[in-house]
This record gives structure tokens, sequence and C-alpha cells, in this order.
């Protein structure tokens, strides 16, 4: 009876909300219910999509509690209700009536089951893993927009690999995205709450610094070529690619027709704009490309003002804001009013000020008007106060003169590196800032301020808005150097730069670098002659 009974209420279709795949997650048992749902999708990327009760058993996680028979069919039992789990008759391996009559089910993820379980995976995955600027996939969007370049330039497009470029593109920009923005919330949330281990902070302090730098240069370098790939693919008509990918979407539907067809069209222009405003923006508005490498400029001054406030902090020792919050807490934790009261009298000296000047005229003067601590202030004899207590709230100073530090040391040295690095700043100008149209190719072998001078300035022409296919103008940074940069031959060879810290490879650009305080209209006119037309 209880078998025929429990077997009905399964084979019965779960009623109520599609969201009710979602009431696990309250439940008191919630771990529980977690586990089994994990072995399930374990189970299903390794083909196995029906399970029996013993084997849900086989699959769930090391650590997870024992759970008995009639516990584990119960809890698939409830699942089933929620309607994440899906139940069939299992007799397939039935051999006499007695087994036939009892309730043996092959249990499977619904539809909606299914959409949770995944949905609750990707939510895991988005906050539990840490965000990154992951320099490799800029390298490999602008491998498969060379791709789709290639395949969009031939006479019969091949609609199958280029459905597979787009698509690869859209799933690596979106990872590209959402990880680079989970990597910047955590930098702003370290800057502005710096963690409690100080140490640990400033001991990553450096490989932060380093990764954002490394990470700012590829994404200079990438954007400009990343940019010239689009726009070569726009004007080799990437309608017909983003056409059959539309195509390709609803190849697997029912019965598709034209309003499907035309909604998945839509989709897919909508994400080619969304990549393309991504890396070129739109007038008058920066790309986006160009606000993350501007947050991620302005997160390494952040940090280096972070770490010398952690730096001065733990030096000094006071600090006031910590000194209120430790009281704060302290009166939080008080057992009652009257050690609030003493609380508050020991931190802020608020107690009867007769204590002030006390001598034998003063207590003459008290056992003459019999002057008690109840006695109103506007009728108690007047106290006589100095003029240092009245400026500064003490009449004399309180213990040992503090000594002197003598940081003459420190200010020589912090001299001396400034010193250093305007020698090094001048000479970088000196070598590159020649108002001479070169080829990069041409350059001498670069010290390490010098290439950081040079990627400067190369940043700062390839990422104005200006055609990349002729002359770009722009300044430095700090104002101080002018750039002039035409595009290279095309049959010329890659460029190859020595320097301190290996070689640096890219197109052979001709560029002419003077000092902004000079007029460059020659150097202009020079670099004219020189470019290629």
């Amino acid at each position: 009876m209880g078998d025929g009974s429990e077997r009905q209420r399964l084979e019965q279709p779960a009623l109520g909300s599609v969201y009710d795949t979602f009431f696990h997650l309250a439940a008191p048992r919630a771990e529980v219910y977690r586990s089994i749902l994990r072995a399930f999708s374990r189970a299903k990327e390794h083909f196995e999509i029906s399970l029996r009760p013993a084997e849900v058993s086989r699959w769930l996680a090391a650590g997870t509690k024992e759970l008995s028979a009639e516990e584990l069919v119960n809890t698939l039992v409830q699942l089933r209700e929620w309607g994440n789990l899906d139940a069939s008759q299992d007799i397939s391996e039935v051999q006499t009536l007695e087994e036939f009559n009892r309730a043996r089910f092959l249990y499977q993820f619904t539809a909606a089951g299914e959409a949770t379980e995944q949905a609750l995976s990707a939510f895991d995955q988005y906050c539990l893993r840490p965000g990154e600027l992951q320099t490799t996939a800029l390298r490999e969007i602008l491998q498969t927009l060379e791709e789709l370049c290639r395949l969009l330039s031939a006479e019969t497009l091949d609609a199958g690999k280029a459905v597979r470029a787009l698509r690869e593109l859209t799933e690596r920009f979106h990872q590209l995205v959402t990880r680079a923005q989970s990597f910047m919330r955590s930098v702003r949330q370290s800057i502005d709450a710096p963690s409690a281990e100080v140490d640990l902070f400033l001991r990553h302090k450096e490989a932060l610094l380093n990764y954002l730098e490394r990470f700012i240069g590829e994404l200079v370098l990438a954007t400009h070529r990343v940019s010239s790939t689009l726009r070569e693919i726009e004007s080799s008509g990437i309608e017909r690619a983003l056409a059959a990918a539309a195509e390709a979407e609803i190849a697997d539907a029912l019965n598709p027709d034209a309003r499907q067809l035309a909604a998945a069209g839509e989709e897919w222009n909508l994400r080619w704009q969304g990549l393309r405003r991504w890396f070129l923006g739109d007038p008058g508005i920066p790309s986006q490309a160009e606000v993350l490498r501007a947050r991620a400029r302005g997160a390494i001054p952040a940090l280096l003002e972070t770490v010398r406030r952690l730096n001065d902090r733990r030096a000094s020792r006071t600090d006031r804001a910590t000194d209120f919050v430790i009281l704060a807490k302290w009166f939080a934790s008080a057992p009652t009013e009257d050690d609030l009261h003493r609380l508050w009298r020991s931190a802020f000296a608020l107690t009867p000020s007769r204590h002030l000047r006390v001598n034998d005229e003063t207590l003459a003067a008290w056992e003459e008007d019999e002057a008690t601590a109840r006695t109103p202030w506007n009728e108690a004899p007047p106290f006589y106060l100095t003029p240092r207590l009245r400026e500064i709230g003490r009449s004399a100073p309180r213990g040992p003169v503090r000594p002197m530090i003598d940081r003459s040391s420190e200010l020589a040295q912090l001299t001396a590196i400034a010193q250093e690095e305007d020698r090094q700043a001048l000479a970088a100008r000196q070598t590159l800032a020649t108002g001479e149209p070169r080829c990069l190719s041409e350059l001498p072998r670069l010290t390490e301020r010098e290439l950081d001078l040079l990627l400067d300035v190369l940043g700062e022409a390839l990422m104005s808005d200006a055609d990349p296919w002729q002359n770009l103008q722009a300044t430095s940074e700090d104002g101080t150097l002018f750039i002039s940069l035409a595009p290279p031959v095309p049959s010329a060879s890659m460029a190859v730069i020595e320097t301190q810290s290996g070689k640096l490879e890219g197109p052979n650009y001709v560029v002419t670098i003077t000092e902004a305080t000079s007029k460059p209209e020659t150097a202009l006119k020079r670099h004219a002659a020189l470019a290629p037309r």
C-alpha cells in the first residue's frame, strides 16, 4: 500500500511556480540537496543521464554526510516535488511480481532542474573565482578576428568556419570582460578597505603593480591591432557571417520561421556592435578598452597611496579614527550604565575642574563660602586659570620632551633616488626625442626607462580615434613629448627592438618624436616626406 501511494505521488507532475526548483536553497537540509544535485551534474558530465538511488550514492562527493537508503529516497522524492528531478519506472531488472509492485525509479534532471543547476554553477564560478586581466584572451580574440577576416576575404564564405569563429569570439570576449570587471572591483575594494593582514597586502603589492603595468602594455598594443582588424572585417562584409550565424542558431528548431530568424539575426548584430564599441567606441564617447586602460592606470597611484598610508600607520601607531573605533567597542561592551559613565569620564576627562588650582587661598575660600560639589557654578567662587591652560589645555608639558627624529639620511636617500630618476628620464628623452623620422627597427638598444617612454608615446598615438592607416599625432601623458606615427609599409618586415628586458617585436612604424616645447611643424614636414604613401 505504501509503495503504491509513493509511486502514485511520484508519477504526478510537479505543480507550482517554475521557480520551485530553487526552493532547496532555503530548505533546512540545503547542503544535502546541493550535494545530490551536484552528483547528478557530475554523472551527466560522464554521459550518465538516469541514476538509481544506489548509483547516486556512488556519485556523492567525498566528505558528504552518509545518508541511509531511506533518507536518500526521501530526499530524491522531495527534489522531484520541487521539479529539480524527474522519475520514471525502473523495470529493467525486475524478475518477480513482488519486485514489480515495489517502487523502483530512475531519476534524472528535468529541464528546469538542469537550468537551475547550470545557473547555480555559473553563480558559484562568478563569485568564487577571482577576477583576472587576461592578456591571453586579448591575443586569442585578435587571432580569431584575423581568421574571420581571412574567411570574409575569400570569394566563397565558409559558413561553418565563420560561425565557429563568431561563437569562439563571443565566448572569449565575454570571459575577458567579466573577469576584468571582477578584478578591477577587487582592486578597488583593496584600495578603499585594505585587508587586515597588512603584511600580506604589502608583500603582494609589487606583483599587483607589475601585473597591472603588463596588462596595460598588452592592452594598448592589442587594441590598435584589433581596431584595425575590425575595420577591415566590416569593409569585407561582416553581414554575411552574422546571417550565417543566425541561420545556425535556429537550425535545430522544430519549425523555424522568419520571425525567429530575424530575432537571431538581431541578437548576433547586437553582439557584434557590442564588440565593436568595446574596442572602437562611438563618436565623442571613449571605447570601453580605453576606459579599462584608464582605470587600470589610475589604480597604480591609488595602490601606492594605500601602501604609503599603511606604512605611516605602522610607523606612527597613532590613528585617531582607529582610537575612536576601539573606544566605541569599549562602550558597546560596557556591562552597566555606571561603567559607561566612568569610561566617559576617563576618556574625555569631563570631571569637576576644582583640582586645576588648589592652594591655601582656595581652600580657605571654600571653607568660608561652604561651597560643595552641588553648589551651582554661578554661585561658587571663581577659579583663576593661567593663559597657557586657556591656550593649549594644560598648564605645563607632561613628561619629558620628545626627542627629535633625524630624517636627514632618509631625505638624502629620497633625493638621490629622485635625481637618478630625473637623470634616466632626461637620457631617455635625449635618445628618443631626436626630431628626426625613423623606423622602429632603426632604434638603438633601449634601457628599461627608454622602453617605458617609447611604449607611453606609442600607446597615446595608437589609442587616438584617428584612422590607423593615416598619420597619427599625439602628445605623451605628461605633455612633454610630441609623436607623429605613420603606418608601416605593407611589404616591410616586422621591427625587432633590442631592450634590457629582451626583444620587442611589432609593426615597423615610422616615428618622429620631438620635445613639445619646440615647434613640431618642421618635424612633421620631414615625417610626411619620409612616411610611406
